[in-house]
């Protein structure tokens, strides 16, 4: 039987290309509202350079912060091999768009 996977990218696509800026508090908040729509993924977050995506800023910070296992897988996008080194001392969880597995 063939399974389907919801996955939102709100929190990550959806506000890095706006002028406004969200603060790591926002965007936590954001999340935990989605977390109650049934997704089965949420990409919580970039890590990438906060100078070039503002709205990226403590990505870390906020996947900590919502991390749910029991209602939804939460992943990250890994833009660098800087951002490799973090996941990897965090033990986070990257987006399989990019990489094709997780952590």
């Amino acid at each position: 039987m063939n399974k389907i996977i919801f996955s939102d990218v709100t929190a990550r696509d959806g506000l890095q290309s706006l002028k406004k800026i969200f603060n790591a508090e926002q965007r936590t908040r954001l999340i935990k509202q989605l977390s109650k729509c049934g997704f089965s993924e949420i990409e919580t977050g970039s890590l990438v350079n906060p100078k070039i995506i503002p709205t990226m800023a403590n990505s870390l910070e906020v996947y900590k912060n919502t991390l749910q296992p029991d209602k939804f897988k939460s992943f990250v996008l890994v833009g660098n091999n800087k951002s490799m080194s973090d996941i990897n001392k965090n033990q986070i969880m990257i987006s399989r768009k990019l990489w094709n597995y997780a952590l």
